[in-house]
C-alpha cells in the first residue's frame, strides 16, 4: 500500500510540481529498508554519497537564517552518489526545479 501511495505522489508531483503539496512539506515516502545507517557511513561516502539500495539519510532543516535546532526530524535527504554529483555539480546555480528526489 505504502509503494501505491508513494507511486501516486510521485505522480501528482511530476504532472503538477514538486510543491503540489506545500513548500517544504511531503515530497517523498521513505520505507524504512531505504534509510542507511549514519553511523556506519565512511568519509568517501559522506563526502561522494552511497552506492547501493539503502541510500537516505536524516536531514535536519534550519531556517532561512542558517538556525538549526534538535528535535526529531522525519525527513530525509537522497545521499546516493548520482545525487550528491547532481548537487556538486549544480549547487548554487538559478534553476526553477530540481529534478532529484
Amino acid at each position: 500500500m505504502k509503494k501505491q501511495i508513494r507511486n501516486l505522489f510521485d505522480t501528482l508531483k511530476e504532472k503538477y510540481g514538486r510543491d503540489i503539496f506545500g513548500q517544504g512539506w511531503l515530497y517523498r515516502i521513505v520505507s524504512q529498508n531505504e534509510i542507511a545507517n549514519v553511523d556506519e557511513l565512511t568519509e568517501e561516502e559522506k563526502t561522494n554519497g552511497i552506492k547501493g539500495n539503502k541510500t537516505f539519510v536524516p536531514y535536519d532543516k534550519g531556517d532561512k537564517d542558517g538556525n538549526r535546532w534538535y528535535a526529531p526530524t522525519p525527513y530525509y535527504i537522497d545521499w546516493s552518489f548520482d545525487n550528491v554529483q547532481f548537487l556538486k555539480k549544480n549547487s548554487g546555480k538559478k534553476r526553477t526545479r530540481y529534478a532529484c528526489y
